[in-house]
Formats: C-alpha cells, sequence, structure tokens
C-alpha cells in the first residue's frame, strides 16, 4: 500500500494501530492515517518522511494470513486519535466502485425507521473516540439473535 499524503511516520506497530501490523503517518492540518492490518512490520521509522504514493507496507488482513479477508484497514483521525474523518473529502478516489468491492461475509445493520441513513460512501458520519454510538437504532434490521437488543 501506499501513503495518502506527504508527512512524517508516527508510529509503527504503535498502540493506535490494528494488529498484526500498523504505520501511522501525520500530515499536516492536525490530520494523522492510519493503515493496519499489515501482512508483515513496515520497515519504516518513526521520525522518518514519506511522500504521497510512498509504498509503505504490504496489505493483510486481521488473522496475519493475508488469504483470509485481505483487506487495508485505513482510517483518518486526527492526532490526538480522538476524532475519526470521512475519507471523502481527503482522498480522490472512485469510491463508489471501491464501496461495492468484496465484502468479508458481514453484513450491515440497517435502522428500519430510516433504512437509506448511511448508506452512500459520502453520508458517512464523523466518530468520535469514547462518543455516542452512531447505530443505536430504534428498529435496527436484522433484528438481533433471539430478539433482544
Amino acid at each position: 500500500m501506499r501513503a495518502i499524503g506527504d508527512g512524517v511516520v508516527a508510529e509503527v506497530d504503535g498502540p493506535h494501530g490494528s494488529p498484526p501490523h500498523n504505520v501511522v503517518v501525520d500530515h499536516a492540518g492536525n490530520l494523522s492515517s492510519l493503515y493496519g492490518h499489515l501482512r508483515v512490520r513496515s520497515s519504516l521509522r518513526v521520525g522518518q518522511r514519506v511522500t504521497r504514493g510512498q509504498v509503505i507496507g504490504q496489505s493483510g488482513d486481521s488473522q496475519g494470513t493475508c488469504v483470509s479477508a485481505p483487506h487495508l484497514h485505513l482510517e483518518l483521525r486526527d492526532r490526538s486519535h480522538q476524532r475519526f474523518f470521512n475519507p471523502l473529502p481527503f482522498i480522490a478516489a472512485d469510491w463508489n466502485s471501491l464501496a461495492l468491492a468484496g465484502s468479508f461475509g458481514r453484513g450491515y445493520e440497517y435502522d428500519l425507521t430510516q433504512p437509506r441513513r448511511w448508506q452512500t460512501p459520502d453520508s458517512q458520519p464523523a466518530a468520535l473516540r469514547g462518543g455516542p454510538l452512531l447505530n443505536e437504532y430504534r428498529q435496527p434490521w436484522p433484528p438481533a439473535a433471539g430478539g433482544a437488543r
């Protein structure tokens, strides 16, 4: 995988990442990008400058096999790792096509009172670590196992 923008490596397999290996790059404007579920530890070093498009790691999966569900876990956060941002305004990509690419066999829960809420890439909400749950739906579908929530 490649860096989404110029920056400085803040963490390699640090406490804010997604295992088995991860990299965090700090960018201008209090923005950090996290690249998680890397197959092997990145050769980058903390404090190293990276440029947009530079290879920073090998995509893997959360099981460390790169076979079960290979993907890149990419997050955009503030540098305090408390706020998470929708990547659409920051990365030029064909998001509609990317949103159609495979899944891990897990479906998403819908709110029957607002079934189209957050179903497109550009409608995703901002999130705050420790903030309220965003999917505390009144009428979830599919319903929870055993009918309990």
